[in-house]
């Protein structure tokens, strides 16, 4: 009988071990120190009186998981994980209002007997996939800051110059606009010096992209604000301390733009020494910054997927399952899965659709019967994860005989190239000028649902309504008299 070992790991302290006696049925529990001689000891403990392979069972806890799974490993046992959110649905069952940390690994030594397929085999990757890994997500994180930076400063600029952001247009956050925002975030001062000076300073400052139009809807929003303003004593806010905000804002966001910028430079380092041949960006819609992200995130590897639907569970695209009484409705696409892959792959078919035939068809069908456009597009997505999949897998076949230790291609290797072949929705091989031709001619929303792509694109871009147009007729109301 295979015994199972749960460990609730600890960042700070110690771990706490725990196991069920097969013959007693007692429950033994011991506490791990982060060392060698802490490490050798409880292996010892944990295999004691059983003949057979010990499995040891584990919440990915932070980074300590690594270590400790790669000791087990190659000492011969059997390193698993499970979610998190299983074992915590568990204890609550056992012990509802009580929590410690032997509680935690008794319970995730029960959890395998219980459930059989909810733990998965720790994956080890190599040094230089996880450090890739790491790279992805901070870039990631950046992102994210980058935006919410860029929300803040905004909200900013509008409390000092309403409506101002506006007329900035697509020239917020550009040279011309920044400068703007350190200089005239005090509407006054721009009008004092007058429309010609300010079109002077906006032409420095934008160079040979200077828009003089824009230049004056900016100074109109300013001198706006001070007919605004001038009638307000005091003001509601203070425009020295509003300014010295709007600096740090800006600073703070230049240097989150020089990180991301470094990290992009890291990224396609490792990337290049993993994968010298780019294959992945040869899938139309991923290019040099998704690409790392797959690799990184999937492995250099995908051998620990047994097949293509364990791949896409994991990547978070394909739909749940609410089954009951003979009825099997279509469900939405699942909340687990890994974040990043399911935003990016999301990004990916977006420009897919437009450039490869197989998903402007498969769109075109969808949309012709009436579809959502984000239903269509989850679709696509969970069909672009089986692509990524089935090209790493070819690309696996082909590596593994010369794969060195690392998980990288040898120096001075070379063999034929993975490339995704574009393809016409019949098979035939295609280049991409004949494929964006197909997509105009055939697959376009104009010409597949022309009424249907109307009205959608009047939803998105309303006009007003001339005297030429004529009125849609609105249904009659039926009454009820109550």
């Amino acid at each position: 009988m295979t015994r199972h070992v749960g460990i609730d790991l600890g960042q700070k302290g110690v771990h706490v071990a725990a196991y069920t006696d097969e013959r007693s049925g007692t429950v033994r529990t011991m506490k791990v120190t982060h060392t060698k001689e802490g490490l050798d000891l409880f292996l010892k403990w944990a295999t004691h009186g059983c003949e057979e392979q010990v499995q040891f069972v584990m919440e990915p806890t932070g980074l300590v998981w690594i270590t400790i799974g790669s000791f087990l490993k190659q000492r011969g046992h059997i390193p698993c994980c499970i979610k998190p959110e299983k074992t915590a649905d568990l204890r609550k069952f056992v012990k509802k209002h009580t929590k410690s940390d032997r509680i935690d690994a008794q319970t995730l030594s029960t959890v395998p007997r219980i459930d059989p397929k909810g733990t998965f085999p720790v994956h080890l990757p190599d040094g230089k996939v996880d450090a890739l890994k790491r790279m992805v997500k901070r870039r990631e994180r950046f992102g994210r800051l980058i935006e919410a930076q860029k929300k803040r400063i905004i909200t900013l600029m509008n409390l000092a110059i309403p409506n101002v952001m506006e007329a900035l247009g697509k020239q917020k956050f550009t040279d011309s606009g920044i400068a703007f925002m350190k200089t005239y975030c005090n509407p006054g001062k721009a009008v004092r010096e007058g429309l010609e000076k300010f079109k002077e300073f906006w032409r420095e400052e934008s160079g040979s992209k200077c828009d003089p139009m824009r230049a004056e809807k900016v100074f109109q929003a300013c001198k706006n604000a001070v007919d605004l303003y001038s009638g307000m004593s005091p003001l509601p806010f203070d425009y020295k301390e509003v300014k010295w905000e709007i600096r740090e804002e800006l600073n703070h966001l230049l240097y989150l733009e020089r990180q991301s910028r470094k990290m992009g430079k890291i990224i396609k380092k490792i990337y290049l020494e993993l994968d010298p041949y780019r294959t992945l960006e040869s899938i139309v819609g991923i290019a040099e910054v998704i690409a790392p992200a797959f690799l990184g995130i999937l492995g250099n590897s995908v051998e620990r997927f047994p097949n293509a639907n364990c791949a896409v569970s994991y990547m978070g695209c394909c739909p749940g399952k609410h089954q009951s009484g003979g009825k099997d409705p279509a469900m939405p696409m699942k909340k687990s899965g890994n974040r990043i892959l399911k935003k990016y792959l999301y990004l990916t078919v977006a420009t897919a659709r437009r450039h490869d035939p197989e998903f402007a068809a498969f769109y075109a069908r969808l949309y012709r019967r009436g579809y959502h456009h984000n239903r269509i597009m989850t679709a696509l997505a969970n069909k672009m994860a089986r692509r990524v999949y089935a090209v790493l897998k070819r690309r696996d076949e082909m590596l593994k005989p010369v794969r060195g230790k690392d998980g990288s291609p040898p120096d001075g290797h070379e063999f034929t190239r993975i490339m995704y072949q574009l393809r016409s929705p019949d098979g035939k091989p295609i280049d991409k000028k004949t494929a964006n031709t197909l997509i105009q001619t055939n697959y376009a929303r104009e010409v597949v649902a022309p009424e249907r792509a109307q009205r959608d694109r009047e939803k998105r871009n309303p006009r007003e309504e001339t005297p030429d147009k004529k009125k849609r007729k609105r249904r009659p109301v039926k009454r009820v008299a109550v």
